[in-house]
């Protein structure tokens, strides 16, 4: 999981004395956020945290936040992590939200943000009392709310293919930053290409894997995997699809096929079988 320690400093002038508590909306305190990444084991989670154990800026280099009082936005930034965050937050109680990605662009749309690619996203609202009676630290556990749908290649690539097309149909691009799942309106298609170079003849075990965002926190919803091996000229060489591929947040689910060995279904592995020896990232 993800953490953000927050850390507070608020100067004497701004305490709140008895004689001036109809000013208190006026005093602020400045609070300092120190992004932190604990990896904790979660069932069958426990490889993938194993495979990108480190800091949060080792997952992400992005760190969003909107702060909220009374439903009005006081102030909304990114930063570049692991740099540290200091805001000047004014007493009384604020709904901060928290979003932590690797994303080179995208849109927000209320609060709705669609990135360029999805990648691995860390999300989570918080409350706080910003006052003179508040704890000079704070600790903010931060969630996962992707989850990672892979294709592992069984069989050894042939020369004569120079590129690899996998599509994810269901797929959703689109956070409700209010909630932290996927907005299911943005479900479509979503395809990415590898080209595939001289190296990799001959290679077997490649994998390709693929971010999205979830409907909900706790249940499995399905989508459409699909994978074509191009030739030189992009025309598809070999294909293979699978249907009802079970995805769900803070998990990957990798499908293993055989594509050019005659016998092309995708049959879906232990969930231990998530780091094959080879990765092409996206």
């Amino acid at each position: 999981m993800a953490a953000i320690l927050i850390m507070a400093a608020c100067s004497k002038e701004n305490i709140v004395r008895p004689t001036d508590m109809e000013q208190t909306s006026e005093k602020t305190c400045r609070v300092s956020f120190l992004p932190v990444f604990m990896d904790i084991g979660q069932g069958d989670i426990n490889q993938w945290n194993n495979s990108r154990a480190g800091t949060l800026a080792e997952l992400a280099t992005t760190l969003s936040y909107w702060d909220y009082m009374d439903g009005e936005q006081m102030q909304a930034d990114t930063v570049s992590l692991p740099s540290p965050l200091t805001l000047n937050m004014k007493y009384g109680a604020h709904h901060v939200y928290f979003l932590a990605h690797s994303s080179t662009g995208g849109s927000m749309e209320g609060m709705k943000y669609t990135p360029e690619k999805v990648t691995e996203t860390f999300w989570e609202d918080f409350s706080l009392q910003v006052d003179e009676n508040m704890a000079s630290s704070q600790e903010l556990q931060m969630k996962r709310v992707v989850s990672r749908a892979m294709i592992t290649v069984k069989d050894a690539f042939p020369a004569s293919v120079k590129s690899v097309r996998m599509t994810v149909g269901g797929h959703l691009r689109t956070l409700d930053v209010n909630t932290g799942n996927g907005d299911a309106d943005s479900a479509s298609d979503y395809t990415i290409t590898w080209e595939i170079g001289e190296e990799y003849a001959g290679r077997s075990g490649l994998y390709f894997s693929v971010f999205t965002f979830t409907p909900t926190e706790s249940e499995e919803f399905d989508v459409t995997l699909k994978i074509e091996a191009l030739g030189a000229d992009g025309k598809m060489l070999y294909g293979a699809q699978a249907s009802g591929v079970p995805l769900l947040r803070n998990r990957c689910t990798n499908a293993i096929c055989r594509l050019f060995s005659g016998n092309t279904g995708i049959t879906f592995s232990d969930p231990d079988d998530w780091n094959p020896a080879i990765e092409i990232e996206m």
